[in-house]
């Protein structure tokens, strides 16, 4: 088995093309000359799979890990040996073109692009055969022309497979000039000296580092906004015994709904990736003391009696949290 192999699709792992990608950047910038009058530079991109998540969802990780295996060899077969290509992460690829103008690059990118539109992804399961198609959103920079650091040059790229995202998928979208603002504008030296330490630690580049926070910002603030409007969150509307098991000075707080909610939200986002919005507990003079109602977007999908008492309401109601999120999910 070769470490530097991504075991699925047998491209280069991301820390492996990272080290390479280290390696022709400081050749890159060394100045020195091809020895036909190009001066040495680099192009490289992102490669993100639309709807993969769906696709994922709806058939399961065996078809979902044929996508990206058939993906891996329509790159490869595109890449006409002239650059190393590796698994990123997920549903995200990166290419890198040394020695390649951005033309060319740009050329081998749009047939990559064509092929994996084109292509039929087809399994058969359990006697079941499955037929789906999907489309590709790229980011494309290069250097020195959109960065003057390995870093830079990835930054845009990310943020041109961004606006790949928001500009419709399918398409390949450049880096885009922009001007440059210091860290220091936004965070304290303090800061970004413990970005750097902790990026030099744990071996990810600094500007992953930066986009992931911002990204937990974001994710942070929209999960916010959608809990103030009640129609975009789950309710459990609770008895007045049942109300005991959500306060916190309560000792048996181990075996309530937070507990249960909890379990929930982890499965569903290890096993289908599915992140679970925040549960709002409510108090509910309508309902008996022992009763709990379960509402999604005003709805009622049903009201159960429980026992506080009983020793196994910890599985009990994560079980029947995730029998009632299941009625929702095949209504949409």
């Amino acid at each position: 088995m070769l470490l530097y192999k991504d075991q699925l699709t047998d491209l280069i792992n991301k820390m492996e093309i990272l080290n390479r990608l280290d390696g022709i950047y400081k050749n890159a910038s060394g100045g020195k000359s091809t020895g036909s009058g190009l001066d040495r530079k680099f192009s490289l991109a992102f490669i993100d799979l639309d709807n993969f998540k769906k696709l994922n969802d709806r058939y399961g990780h065996i078809f979902g890990d044929h996508i990206l295996s058939e993906c891996a060899m329509i790159i490869k077969e595109n890449m006409e040996e002239i650059g190393l290509a590796g698994r990123y992460g997920g549903d995200e690829f990166i290419l890198i073109f040394p020695d390649t103008s951005f033309e060319d690059t740009f050329i081998i990118l749009e047939n990559v692009r064509r092929a994996i539109a084109d292509h039929s992804f087809e399994l058969t399961i359990k006697d079941r055969t499955i037929q789906e198609k999907t489309s590709t959103s790229i980011g494309l920079a290069s250097f020195p022309r959109d960065g003057k650091d390995v870093q830079e040059v990835l930054r845009a790229a990310d943020e041109a497979l961004y606006r790949a995202k928001k500009e419709g998928r399918n398409r390949i979208c450049i880096a885009m000039e922009e001007k440059k603002v210091p860290k220091t504008v936004y965070f304290t030296r303090k800061q970004t000296e413990r970005i750097r330490d902790l990026s030099k630690r744990i071996g990810r580049i600094e500007s992953d580092l930066y986009r992931q926070a911002v990204d937990l910002l974001i994710e942070h603030y929209d999960m916010t906004a959608e809990m103030s409007n009640v129609n975009n969150i789950i309710q459990l509307h609770l008895g007045s015994a049942v109300l005991k098991l959500v306060e916190s000075h309560n000792p048996d707080i181990q075996n309530g709904l937070i507990c249960a909610v909890g379990e929930v939200r982890g499965r569903l986002l290890k096993e289908m990736g599915l992140r679970l919005p925040r549960v709002r507990f409510k108090d509910n003079v309508d309902l008996g003391e022992n009763e709990i109602s379960f509402v999604i977007n005003k709805q009622e999908y049903s009201k159960i009696t429980i026992d506080p008492d009983d020793p196994n309401i910890y599985r009990k109601l994560a079980k029947l949290i995730l029998e009632n999120l299941g009625k929702f999910l095949l209504e949409i």
